[in-house]
């Protein structure tokens, strides 16, 4: 048997695709099991983005309700204060009144000692008045016994001038 260079070629380029397939060949359980694990890795690939997506929109809800909470604190603060002065105006109103009541006390404690001094002044001066009400009457009763002892007199003295006039007659 003759073999035909060309036919020698042929034979050792299938021999060397064959070492080469066999080589570069791998068993089929081999390539079933990375299969498996490629498409459990693009599993979890798909499983992780979505993990990543649910944890983005959380983060974006969590930071929203960050915002929120903030926004409310603040205004709690800002009503906190409002209130603080508001507390304080009301203190400073409540102690400017009571000076004030103090004050009103003691001017109506003087008034009313005033008064009092007054009354008192009233009752001293009535009584003075019914005390010299009471002489001018006892005066105004003498200046008239007064009055009527000298007409009496002048009558009497009248009486006895014509009497003797008419005994010298």
């Amino acid at each position: 048997m003759q073999i035909n260079l060309g036919q020698l070629s042929r034979l050792q380029g299938l021999q060397s695709q064959l070492e080469f397939l066999e080589q570069s060949m791998v068993d089929k359980s081999v390539v079933s099991r990375q299969e498996a694990k490629i498409r459990e890795l693009e599993t979890r690939l798909e499983f992780e983005r979505t993990q990543v997506k649910r944890m983005e929109s959380l983060v974006a809800r969590l930071k929203e309700n960050i915002e929120k909470l903030t926004e409310e604190r603040d205004q709690r603060a800002a009503a906190e204060n409002r209130e603080k002065e508001q507390n304080k105006r009301i203190q400073r109103q409540i102690r400017d009144t009571k000076e004030e009541m103090g004050e009103l006390a003691k001017k109506e404690a003087e008034a009313s000692r005033k008064r009092h001094e007054l009354e008192m002044d009233l009752e001293s001066l009535e009584a003075a008045n019914q005390s010299l009400q009471s002489d001018l009457k006892l005066a105004f009763k003498r200046i008239g016994d007064l009055q009527a002892a000298i007409e009496d007199e002048m009558e009497s003295d009248d009486n006895e001038d014509l009497i003797n006039r008419y005994r010298t007659f």
